[in-house]
């Protein structure tokens, strides 16, 4: 492992020792040198007890700051790009369904909703205590 060498910000490169034995094959070992590194993602998380810290020692804008500077951000503002390519191509694959019948799909969905507007007042009708007193009453013959 060669861990993290260099600075982020400070140096433009860094250097690493690679200390081997002769059981190593050098094709591996210039493998891992040469090879991509394991994805770091920020597991950073904003609690209340660290906003309570950071409001009563640094005051207000502290808070607002520390996320503003954290890895976390960085790696969510990187992916901004991404996400609205992902949605423009969730917005076209949606628009270019067709569904068949579409009218009678839009008659099927109003009717739809006005049965469930109407089950509700009807509910609303039937627990109503005007309306069920009637059949709670005891009728003598």
């Amino acid at each position: 492992m060669s861990g993290r060498a260099g600075r982020r910000g400070l140096d433009d490169r860094g250097l690493v020792v690679l200390m081997m034995d002769e059981r190593m094959d050098p094709s591996i070992a210039k493998g891992m040198l040469h090879g991509r590194s394991d994805p770091l993602n920020s597991a950073f998380r904003l609690h209340y007890p660290m906003i309570l810290n950071l409001t009563r020692m640094e005051g207000g804008d502290e808070c607002e700051k520390l996320i503003k500077r954290s890895f976390k951000q960085f790696q969510t503002d990187r992916e901004i790009p991404k996400l609205i390519k992902r949605c423009a191509e969730l917005a076209a694959a949606r628009d270019a369904v067709l569904v068949p019948d579409n009218d009678q799909v839009e008659e099927y969905v109003n009717l739809r909703d006005t049965l469930c507007v109407l089950r509700g007042e009807m509910r609303g009708w039937l627990n109503h205590p005007d309306n069920a007193i009637q059949f709670l009453q005891v009728r003598l013959f």
